[in-house]
């Protein structure tokens, strides 16, 4: 497992103690065996002040080389389980991991997947630059690209749980047992949320994506109506997973944020995309991409897939799959 980009705290504290020693030992040394004065009482004060300084230091050896064994343990342990993990790396929070991801995206072969909320991540900023470079270079990568379906009860319920002011937006019973009709909310706050704000510039930016992208790029896009669970992106040999969850974000846990995201501030780690874990998460997307629920918007669908979609959707098709009809 690679490490993080700095030394971590405990290492650092261990450093500074073991040169404050090793300084203690090399003072006492010196002034243990600096030549006497005129003064005897003079030579004696010198003496016991090197006696102590060496003690000192002494001790604070003896300290460090228990608190050294301690943390190699701990170090060894967590290596062990990387390894058996296949954990190449694990990041603090997403905004650390985007560069190593993005890097992966730009060089990627074949088949490149994401799931995400309204991919922020994605489709805006360097993110959004790696996979436009991809699809410049015309590079043989078949990409599928799943977000949350906006009109979805779970995507109300994501937004309340990042932006404050849905609190006040209907009764609490209602959000306990995910009986939200989405159409009700058009008029209201819903609409000027971020996330829905968001996932309607990701389709205007993946329906260019998809109109730019030429053999041997493939682009297809679909909308998953299920709670988020995992953020992914496999890619190459790799996967990326973080979690999502229903706890308070920045705003709730008292720390500042210009980002209200919950998911962008947990951990994220990159694994071995053939490793057990990483096959079982793959999995997941595969599960959701080829569920019956969730909308396929590009490219477009037949009329027949459209008939059928829109019979299950709340919003009774209003706003239908985008595209031109195969």
């Amino acid at each position: 497992m690679k490490s993080q980009r700095r030394t971590s705290p405990a290492l650092k504290r261990l450093l500074r103690h073991a040169l404050m020693a090793g300084a203690l030992i090399v003072l006492g040394a010196a002034v243990l065996t600096a030549p006497g004065g005129s003064s005897s009482g003079w030579s004696e004060a010198l003496r016991a002040i090197g006696s102590s300084l060496v003690t000192v230091g002494a001790v604070g050896m003896f300290y460090d080389y228990f608190f050294v064994s301690r943390t190699l343990v701990q170090h060894s342990t967590l290596l062990t389980n990387a390894q058996r993990l296949q954990l190449d790396s694990l990041y603090p929070n997403r905004v650390e991991a985007l560069p190593d991801i993005c890097r992966e995206i730009e060089r990627a072969k074949g088949d490149l997947k994401i799931c995400c909320i309204a991919g922020t991540d994605i489709t805006k900023g360097v993110g959004a630059q790696a996979i436009h470079r991809a699809i410049k270079d015309q590079r043989n990568v078949h990409m599928r690209l799943l977000f949350l379906d906006w009109r979805s009860p779970s995507a109300f319920l994501r937004a309340w749980l990042e932006e404050e002011y849905y609190r006040q937006a209907d009764q609490q019973p209602n959000l306990d047992s995910l009986t939200l009709d989405p159409r009700k909310y058009r008029l209201k706050a819903f609409m000027k949320s971020d996330l829905t704000k968001n996932t309607k510039y990701a389709k205007a930016t993946l329906q260019q994506w998809h109109d730019e992208a030429c053999d041997p790029t493939t682009i297809q896009v679909r909308f998953y109506r299920h709670q988020p669970s995992l953020f992914v992106v496999a890619v190459n040999e790799w996967v990326f997973v973080q979690p999502y969850h229903w706890g308070g974000g920045p705003q709730f846990l008292g720390y500042a944020s210009s980002d209200p995201c919950i998911g962008k501030h947990l951990f994220l780690m990159k694994l071995a995309r053939y490793s057990e874990d990483g096959r079982s998460i793959e999995s997941h997307f595969d599960a959701l991409w080829a569920c019956s629920v969730t909308k396929r918007f590009l490219p477009a669908t037949r009329e027949s897939d459209r008939e059928r979609s829109e019979s299950n959707d709340p919003t009774n098709g209003q706003e239908g799959v985008v595209g031109t009809v195969e």
